[in-house]
């Protein structure tokens, strides 16, 4: 019999509706195991740990922290085929592209679960991504970090974590950020579809609690940067435009003083993302790149990039400043 740990951090998967209010708690949190082995049978053993419970809405830094310490302190044992890791979905593609950066060479499957409805309620696909998590934690035969996740109830998707893109919030849909999923559960056999890169950390040389903070900006017209406040954060994540630009012109909008401010106040910026493919760059650009203080990233969804930002900001041994990959 195979044994899987479940590490339950709540989450709609592991809550309950009362008066129509949707909530957690430590019995709710044991809901996906009871419906496992109420509709899938008592072939696989689970072991469980609750080493914090939350409506995903409200993860912070010291609450990721507690659930990426739970995953290194087990990520070694021999005595479990893979890890389970309950969590909601408002925050599933934050926390799973960090994990994902510091687990990509785990020598078993962990896998992140999430519902779009409480269990109860048939029309969800909590119990049908945690079957699939059992069935790929089972019969896959990979290792590393992902998420199980069906946009369609039944189509048995599981995407690599560290390629996951936020949902929508018309249709609940995540997407892969190179338009591949990872692979499909398929009865008892698991098809790879796209395996993609990954970056990896080594969790021994990263401060899990993660104290040190990254500012995430996302460009749109009317940015202001002197509402930011860098005096809290050792590093600035600048999201691109589709075209890998940001404007430069214009007092208090112009991402060229911004950086030029984050350098005389000691803070590290990143920017993302840059498309390996492309020939040309546009003279906006050309501008941002001019700046010794940038550090660029690739090809990489908003999750990954602030994941990289985050997980390179809290390394005891961080690289030297400089334009780089990651």
């Amino acid at each position: 019999m195979k044994k899987i740990l479940a590490i339950l951090t709540g989450g709609t998967i592991g809550s309950k509706s009362t008066g129509g209010v949707l909530d957690t708690g430590e019995n709710h949190a044991l809901r996906p195991l009871e419906f496992y082995n109420r509709f899938f049978g008592e072939e696989v053993s689970f072991e469980t740990v609750m080493p914090l419970m939350t409506l995903s809405e409200n993860m912070s830094l010291d609450k990721l922290g507690v659930i990426l310490k739970a995953i290194e302190e087990n990520k070694d044992r021999k005595d479990i085929s893979g890890i389970i890791v309950t969590h909601g979905s408002d925050t599933l593609s934050y926390t799973s592209n960090i994990a994902g950066m510091l687990f990509s060479k785990a020598e078993l499957p962990i896998v992140f679960v999430a519902g779009n409805k409480e269990l109860s309620d048939e029309s969800g696909n909590g119990s049908v991504n945690f079957k699939n998590a059992v069935d790929f934690i089972s019969f896959s035969g990979e290792t590393g970090v992902f998420v199980s996740w069906s946009n369609e109830k039944e189509d048995n998707t599981v995407f690599s974590a560290t390629n996951i893109c936020e949902a929508d919030n018309y249709f609940d849909r995540f997407s892969p950020y190179n338009g591949k999923a990872f692979g499909k559960i398929e009865g008892e056999s698991f098809t790879a579809e796209s395996r993609g890169e990954v970056f990896g950390f080594d969790p021994e040389n990263v401060d899990l609690m993660l104290k040190n903070k990254v500012l995430l900006i996302k460009p749109y017209p009317g940015l202001d940067y002197s509402a930011f406040d860098l005096s809290k954060y050792a590093a600035v994540m600048h999201y691109l435009y589709h075209s890998s630009t940001a404007c430069v012109e214009g007092e208090d909008a112009s991402i060229l003083d911004f950086i030029d401010k984050c350098e005389k106040s000691g803070v590290r910026v990143f920017i993302a993302p840059l498309k390996k493919c492309s020939g040309k760059i546009y003279s906006s650009l050309e501008r941002i790149l001019s700046k010794d203080h940038v550090e660029v990233l690739y090809d990489c969804s908003i999750e990954r990039a602030y994941a990289y930002a985050l997980l390179e900001v809290n390394t005891t041994t961080p690289r030297e400043v400089g334009k780089k990959q990651g």
